[in-house]
């Protein structure tokens, strides 16, 4: 059930990029640069790759669960049983 609605939000996030991206609403961003605008592209931008970033987090994790990958503890060497 996560593995899908992180799915469907991702496409959501990737879709919203592409969109802005053909109706040319980033060219209109980047010229808010010298405007003292500039932060509020910068900002877009970061939080744009921040959410991207954290919802593939959670999707990976999510799919690593589903597959039941579990990771092990590693013993150590020195830790031997009998030994004083």
């Amino acid at each position: 059930m996560w593995l899908a609605v992180l799915s469907i939000a991702c496409g959501l996030v990737i879709w919203h990029a592409v969109c802005w991206y053909s109706t040319e609403v980033h060219l209109e961003m980047y010229q808010w640069l010298p405007t003292g605008r500039g932060y509020l592209t910068v900002l877009y931008n970061l939080g744009l790759m921040l959410v991207l970033g954290v919802l593939l987090g959670f999707m990976m994790i999510k799919i690593t669960n589903l597959i039941g990958n579990e990771v092990h503890k590693a013993k150590h060497a020195d830790d031997k049983k009998g030994q004083n």
